[in-house]
């Protein structure tokens, strides 16, 4: 029966065969190549989702850092202001030396600008009796306005006396400046610590 077949009717049915694997084979190829596709772009849109949630975060915490740097600076210069502070009202010399300047003023004496360098030495540190000399010391730059010349020599005068601690008045300048109502003296005095006399 078989040899009445003609071997072209035969080729024909294989290559049909061989055609329909090739095919289903192709078909499971793309497929499979669909789904890995598929996989790949939902794995890199999965993790660009998660990148953008790192940098979203690293943002978040950058900006709470930032502000927690800012904050802990500004706490600091406020306690180091504080602590200015307190030196300031702890500093003996420097308070009376102010109220001896405040107090040499009269009406007649007008005060522009002061500038005190002042150092008081510190009795409880264990070198201070040694280091009283060099640390005790203080400057007063007064600049102001007095009626006249002899005002100025009376406001010298004043300072010189009635300052404790005792200071050395200098006048570094003075001359006539007109005024709204007339002329006065503009003055810039200097009072220093009375350099010590020996060893």
């Amino acid at each position: 029966m078989a040899e009445l077949i003609p071997p072209e009717y035969r080729l024909k049915a294989a290559q049909r065969q061989l055609i329909g694997r090739w095919t289903a084979a192709g078909a499971v190829v793309l497929l499979l190549a669909g789904a890995a596709s598929a996989y790949g772009v939902a794995w890199q849109r999965g993790k660009a989702a998660e990148h953008a949630d790192l940098a979203r975060q690293f943002r978040d915490k950058s900006i709470l850092i930032t502000r927690s740097q800012e904050l802990r600076g500004k706490r600091q210069d406020l306690a180091n202001r504080m602590a200015k502070i307190q030196e300031l009202r702890d500093d003996t010399v420097l308070l009376s030396l102010l109220r001896g300047i405040a107090g040499s003023f009269s009406d007649d004496d007008c005060l522009e600008t002061v500038k005190i360098d002042a150092h008081g030495a510190k009795p409880d540190s264990a070198a201070a009796p040694a280091a009283t000399a060099s640390d005790d010391r203080y400057a007063v730059h007064l600049s102001g306005i007095t009626a006249n010349s002899s005002t100025l020599a009376a406001l010298m005068t004043r300072l010189t006396q009635q300052n404790n601690p005792a200071v050395n008045v200098v006048l570094e300048n003075s001359h006539r400046d007109n005024v709204l109502d007339g002329q006065a003296m503009r003055f810039q005095i200097v009072c220093e610590k009375p350099t010590s006399k020996g060893t």
